[in-house]
């Protein structure tokens, strides 16, 4: 019949075209059914539904695969917009952006007498009564040892120079090491409190906050940023202090007969919480606002101390001056400490630290292994100091490592030598562990624990 409507030609292409639809459609539902599977379609089980559902799959990977364009487009418009430098090297970047105050500090007024705060006079009564109502905050521990906070501190912005910041990390880590060791609390600090007080200054606000802060405090610890533990053995003798308020590195003749400006350190010093400490910062602060009163005071302290230079007014000359010119109303209450090294020069000691380990051992504290290594004068946060750089952060090196052998030991590690950042293992590992002799007794230190009342 076919032969006879369309004829033979016609009959084949006719043949031909349902041939190839019969394989159009084949290959249709064999790829219905491979979407199916690769693209989760087919949860809800009706046509309708799987279309939607594949329709909306292939938009997502196509918009997906467009994002990666889309995004430089979108970067390389805002970068053509913004008037100001894009980078991404950190080198290149003026850091000084990111710290850009938005108002200036609000000054006190010139004609008001300069005050660090409200007058107090019954702080050791408001402070006795706080430690009774609040017994499981006492101020000793252990039984004799005084609870004590150990604060320092730096600027809030960076260092102007790019290593500072990495000896102030080495610095913050030696002091956290030895407080962890000797149960000392510890407070970081960043925040200029008082606009006023800035440089030599900045301490006597934040030390008077803590102390009104922490009741249960009984001595704060102030030391400088550039100042090192590096006896980290040694225990401050604190029953020598039962009756004094306020400890610094010192000689009594340098200070009440010769008033020399250098005859104490202010760089690490302890303080006593009580109204005696309070008065004695009313005293100490009026110096120190920076202008003119600063200035003046300077010229003062210059004219009245021994061999001091001409420079405006710093905390240490103005506590030399207070004690040699008020001894009556001081000195009893402070001990001017020589036998250890609460503040040790760094240029007597640094180049000594072989010698130390070859003949003494920590626990000593004194010129034989010093409690603190300070690095007066070095700056190394600043863009200048008073001596060659490279010979400061050698020797900062050098102090750091002589303090962190100490710890590595009790791990069985040291650093190869005193001037190297690497580290070698000194004892083989053990399958028991705890039997390990520490030499120092620093993992477990007795003084670490704390007495617990039965009524706690």
């Amino acid at each position: 019949m076919l032969d006879q409507i369309l004829g033979p030609r016609r009959k084949r292409q006719f043949q031909r075209f349902i041939h190839n639809g019969k394989i159009t459609l084949f290959c249709l539902i064999l790829t219905v059914l491979v979407l199916r599977a690769n693209l989760g379609a087919g949860k809800f089980g009706t046509p309708e539904q799987d279309f939607n559902e594949i329709r909306e799959t292939f938009y997502q990977y196509r918009s997906k695969r467009a994002e990666p364009r889309r995004v430089l487009e979108e970067l390389q418009t805002v970068n053509e917009q913004s008037t100001v430098p894009v980078t991404n090297n950190y080198a290149e970047f003026d850091v000084n952006k990111l710290f850009v105050d938005e108002e200036d500090d609000v000054k006190k007024s010139l004609n008001e007498p300069y005050s660090i705060g409200p007058k107090i006079e019954d702080w050791d009564e408001q402070r006795g009564n706080w430690l009774k109502r609040n017994p499981s905050f006492s101020n000793y521990v252990n039984g004799d040892k005084p609870r004590v906070l150990l604060v320092t501190g730096s600027s809030p912005k960076p260092c102007e120079n790019p290593v500072g910041d990495h000896y102030l990390l080495k610095s913050i880590k030696n002091k956290i090491d030895y407080c962890r060791i000797h149960g000392i609390e510890i407070f970081y600090n960043m925040a200029l409190l008082d606009a006023e007080m800035a440089g030599f200054w900045a301490k006597l606000p934040l030390i008077r906050k803590l102390l009104l802060s922490h009741p249960e405090v009984e001595f704060l610890w102030w030391m400088d940023s550039d100042a090192m533990f590096t006896d980290m053995a040694f225990e401050i003798p604190w029953e020598r202090y039962k009756d004094r308020n306020l400890v610094m590195h010192g000689w009594n003749e340098m200070v009440y007969d010769d008033k020399n400006w250098i005859g104490l350190n202010t760089g690490s010093f302890l303080l006593r919480n009580c109204q005696w400490a309070l008065d004695l910062i009313d005293v100490w602060a009026p110096m120190g606002p920076k202008g003119k009163i600063r200035e003046e005071a300077g010229k003062l302290l210059t004219r009245e101390l021994k061999d001091r230079p001409v420079f405006e007014a710093d905390d240490q000359s103005a506590m030399v001056w207070i004690l040699a010119s008020q001894k009556e109303k001081w000195a009893d209450k402070v001990y001017l400490e020589n036998h250890y090294y609460l503040h040790g020069y760094w240029g007597i000691l640094v180049d000594r630290y072989e010698e130390m380990i070859a003949s003494y051992h920590p626990g000593l504290g004194d010129h034989r292994w010093p409690l603190v290594t300070h690095f007066v004068g070095c700056k190394p946060c600043g863009k200048f100091g008073d001596y060659p750089v490279e010979r400061c952060l050698k020797q900062m090196d050098r102090a750091f490592n002589f303090g962190d052998n100490q710890i590595l030991q009790m791990y069985g590690f040291t650093h190869k030598s005193l001037a190297s950042r690497r580290v070698k293992q000194t004892r083989n590992d053990s399958n028991n562990p705890l039997e390990v002799k520490d030499e120092l007794g620093l993992l477990h230190p007795a003084y670490k624990v704390v007495k617990v009342s039965s009524s706690s």
